[in-house]
C-alpha cells in the first residue's frame, strides 16, 4: 500500500463494484484488513499532502472518521496537521475532511479553539474556513466568538485588532458573522 497506488486501487475497486453490485467491497475495509488501521491512517494522511492523491485520501478519511465513533474531530485535526504554508488546495482538502465529519459528529468549542491555535489564530482560521467554504465549521467558529463576547459592534477590535476590514474576504466574514449573530437573537 503506497500513496501513489491509491488512485489506481480505488479505480480498480470502483470498477469491480460497478460490475458486481451484489459483491461490493469498500476500499477502506480492504486496506485495513490487509495492513491494519494505524498504517492505513498514516498512508492516508501522507496522501493528503499530495495533490494527485488528496481527493481519494479525503474520501477515505471521511469514511473512516464516520465509521469510527471514537474518532473525535480533535484527533482527526491533530492527524491532518493543517499547515498554512501548504498549498491552498491541500489545506482546503484537509478542511473539507473536517467539514464533512463536523456534519455528522458533534463539534465543541474546544475543537474550534484547538483548530484556531493550530493555524495561527482566529483571524487565520476565519480566512481558511471562508476560503474552503466550510459553512458548518464557520458557524461553529462564530458561535465560539459569541461565547467569548464578540458582537458586530466589537468584531474588528476583538478578531482583527483593527477598526475596519483590510480586504474583501474580511468584509465577507464580517457580513456572515453579523447575519449569524442576528440569527442567534431570541425570536429569530
Amino acid at each position: 500500500f503506497t500513496a501513489s497506488n491509491l488512485n489506481r486501487f480505488m479505480k480498480y475497486v470502483d470498477d469491480f463494484n460497478a460490475k458486481n453490485p451484489g459483491q461490493k467491497k469498500p476500499v477502506l475495509k480492504l486496506y485495513t484488513q490487509a495492513f491494519g488501521d494505524a498504517p492505513v491512517m498514516r498512508k492516508l494522511l501522507s496522501a493528503m499532502d499530495d495533490s494527485t492523491t488528496n481527493v481519494a485520501a479525503k474520501k477515505l478519511l471521511v469514511e473512516r472518521g464516520v465509521q469510527k465513533d471514537n474518532q473525535s474531530l480533535g484527533s482527526m485535526l491533530r492527524a491532518l496537521n493543517i499547515d498554512i504554508n501548504q498549498p491552498t488546495s491541500i489545506v482546503n482538502q484537509k478542511i473539507d475532511v473536517l467539514e464533512q465529519l463536523a456534519e455528522v459528529k458533534e463539534v465543541r468549542q474546544v475543537f474550534i479553539k484547538a483548530m484556531s491555535t493550530q493555524v495561527g489564530g482566529n483571524k487565520m482560521l476565519a480566512k481558511i474556513l471562508e476560503g474552503a467554504e466550510a459553512a458548518t465549521l464557520q458557524k461553529k467558529q462564530f458561535a465560539t466568538w459569541i461565547g467569548e463576547g464578540v458582537t458586530p459592534e466589537n468584531f474588528w477590535k476583538m478578531i482583527y485588532k483593527t477598526e475596519t476590514a483590510s480586504n474583501p474576504v474580511e468584509e465577507k466574514i464580517m457580513a456572515k458573522f453579523t447575519a449569524f449573530y442576528q440569527s442567534q437573537k431570541p425570536g429569530n
